[in-house]
């Protein structure tokens, strides 16, 4: 979660609460239920303008479910691979997205489906005050929208996800990538080669360093191009509050009705509740026993 230190000021936090912040979130002290308060003043006192409180993934993708996590859910059973929902955690989980477009007005009308190009213009101009988006677009902001590296410093600042309720466990989310040698290769062990020389503390803090991405292996912490990155050394913790999305054949069905149900919440056309109560059933008949409802 990005948030411009700038605005907060405007909003009278003195200095020591604004870089705090990350702090008083890994406590779980400042969380989800005090972002919307805060995105909310800010709107209120004209701080931000209304919608701009709180910026989420414009398009559909693997960042929404870091707000589910956060209110108790799950997506995989460890023991048995399946697909898990939880409905309590999914209609917290719309019910969040729902107030903040509906009730607080912290976040746009027809926001889901907006163009991604314009969400970066917007965040990276100073007009939202928090945003969540991965490590590498702090990357992408200085390549990509050619903001200076220092003003970035300057004025944003970055934590993990709130937790949902006060001394609760903040959190974030991964997508690692698992690479495969197939059976019937050929070159087995060429291949096995080549992804050995690939994943090495060198390489990888090379592209780290360079995409924003965090380290992949415990080794690269050492590295000396790894060492000398300010941004990876300030967020490389947040891996100890990681979640993953699922390995499953079947994780696409299910993004997709969670997501349609999500985007029916933000434009009104379901009350969290129903949403959730459809999602699960249509789950149940898509997944079949390739799901576990808890």
């Amino acid at each position: 979660m990005y948030y411009r230190k700038d605005l907060l000021a405007k909003l009278g936090w003195p200095k020591e609460r604004i870089d705090g912040l990350p702090e008083a979130v890994r406590r779980g002290e400042f969380t989800l239920t005090d972002l919307v308060a805060t995105a909310k003043e800010a709107v209120d006192k004209g701080v931000v303008e209304p919608g701009k409180g709180w910026y989420h993934r414009p398009t559909r993708g693997h960042d929404h479910y870091m707000f589910y996590y956060a209110n108790g859910g799950e997506m995989q059973d460890r023991e048995s691979g399946k697909l898990v929902i939880v409905p309590s955690a999914l209609e917290k989980h719309f019910q969040l997205h729902y107030d903040a477009v509906k009730t607080h007005k912290i976040t746009p009308e027809n926001f889901l489906g907006s163009d991604f190009r314009q969400w970066h213009e917007t965040v990276t101009s100073g007009k939202v005050l928090f945003y969540n988006a991965g490590t590498w677009t702090w990357k992408e902001w200085q390549t990509t929208y050619k903001v200076p590296e220092q003003d970035l410093w300057d004025n944003v600042g970055f934590t993990l996800i709130p937790a949902a309720q006060k001394g609760g466990k903040p959190t974030t989310l991964s997508h690692p990538l698992v690479y495969m040698v197939t059976a019937n290769s050929k070159n087995q062990e060429l291949a096995f080669r080549l992804l050995a020389h690939a994943t090495t503390p060198e390489l990888n803090s090379k592209h780290a360093v360079e995409s924003a991405h965090l380290a992949i292996l415990k080794t690269q912490e050492q590295d000396p191009t790894y060492q000398k990155d300010k941004f990876l050394l300030q967020t490389g913790y947040m891996s100890e509050f990681t979640t993953f999305i699922p390995n499953h054949p079947k994780y696409g069905s299910y993004d997709e009705v969670l997501f349609r149900l999500l985007s029916a919440v933000q434009a009104g056309q379901m009350q969290p509740d129903q949403a959730a109560e459809i999602a699960v059933d249509e789950l149940r008949n898509q997944l079949k026993d390739d799901l576990v409802v808890k």
